[in-house]
């Protein structure tokens, strides 16, 4: 009986120390406008992707069309599937729980500014572990001036 009990807690513990080690990544969105007025966009769907992954996909993408891009929809046809998935609430914000290690967090969205649509894409690199926080805004978004934008696109 005393070898099972031993069995049995061996076993345990090697299952809990195979588990993988998860990690939430929560942010916010919103976009800081020219007159410095924040703006949360809730309902934005946010996914994040595998790092090992997406790479390989922007890259595939990139050689089959090198012109340069004027919007980011073009790298959300065929993406991966995420491993994670969330919707901003009405503060803009999500939270979502993956495996740790790195990912790309994807998100697109739009609002009508009187008579225009402005359109938005985030390709933000990050790296999970316990728990991260990433906002995406005008300063990690996909243009040619997003600082941590994975994918650059012409402004």
């Amino acid at each position: 009986m005393k070898k099972l009990t031993s069995i049995f807690l061996l076993s345990i513990a090697l299952f809990c120390a195979c588990k993988t080690p998860e990690s939430n990544i929560e942010g916010e969105v919103f976009i800081v406008t020219q007159g410095r007025d924040n703006i949360k966009l809730a309902g934005t769907n946010v996914f994040a992707i595998p790092n090992k992954e997406a790479a390989e996909f922007f890259n595939q993408k990139t050689l089959i069309d090198k012109t340069p891009k004027k919007d980011g929809e073009f790298y959300f046809s065929g993406l991966p599937l995420p491993k994670a998935s969330a919707i901003t609430d009405s503060d803009g914000k999500y939270k979502m729980t993956v495996p740790a290690g790195e990912y790309v967090i994807v998100a697109r969205d739009s609002r009508k500014v009187f008579d225009k649509t402005e359109y938005y894409y985030w390709f933000v690199k990050v790296k999970a572990e316990s728990d991260t926080k990433l906002s995406l805004s005008n300063n990690n978004m996909a243009t040619a001036s997003g600082i941590d934008s994975v994918v650059k696109i012409i402004e």
